[in-house]
């Protein structure tokens, strides 16, 4: 479904708005998760607690994106790109829909593997796993640690793909054609484009 805004070049507002939240709670999840030890203490399980709900935020909302994304379609790239930009761009946007859903149901399956229910701020509706949590001990360390090392690898490849994006669109809005009004709420298009 194509519409004006998409025509014009900038994105619909839920896009904008879903971006920003989740870019913002993506943030703040690699911040508690530095912070986040492996001692045993009141603080340790708030802060784990608070990962697993902006997790399980993040993952809803990456849904909604998703959703939104099907029935809209998004504005050209910039004609004045080149070729291999619009190529990395394309494949940089489907990495972040690939890793982010990636990172967020391994870190549930992480958590399927407690004995405790899968608290959702606060409230204890969020299902576990079954097929994890069934494992006996012997059979769910081994693949625990599997998981969560792949969790980890995949957040480090998502920091990187964070930094990447950041920096092309920077480049670009500095250096080629400007981008980010296209993203930006409070930027008005460029009268050059």
């Amino acid at each position: 479904m194509t519409d004006q805004t998409a025509a014009n070049g900038r994105y619909r507002a839920a896009v904008i708005a879903l971006h920003w939240v989740i870019a913002v709670l993506i943030i703040t999840q690699m911040v508690i998760a530095v912070r986040m030890g492996p001692e045993e203490s009141p603080a340790q399980h708030n802060l784990e607690a608070l990962h697993v709900s902006v997790g399980l935020t993040i993952l809803l909302l990456s849904v909604a994106r998703m959703v939104v994304r099907l029935l809209y379609t998004p504005p050209p790239l910039p004609v004045a790109m080149a070729r291999w930009q619009r190529v990395l761009a394309q494949i940089g946007h489907a990495a972040f829909y690939v890793l982010i859903p990636a990172i967020l149901l391994t870190g549930w399956s992480l958590r399927s593997f407690a004995s405790q229910p899968v608290a959702f701020w606060g409230v204890e509706v969020w299902p576990r796993l079954p097929w994890f949590s069934s494992l006996a001990p012997d059979q769910g360390m081994p693949l625990y640690h599997r998981i969560e090392l792949v969790h980890e690898i995949m957040t480090g490849l998502l920091l990187w793909l964070l930094l990447l994006h950041v920096a092309g669109a920077l480049w670009h809005q500095f250096r080629g054609p400007s981008v980010l009004w296209r993203m930006l709420p409070f930027m008005r298009r460029p009268s050059n484009l």
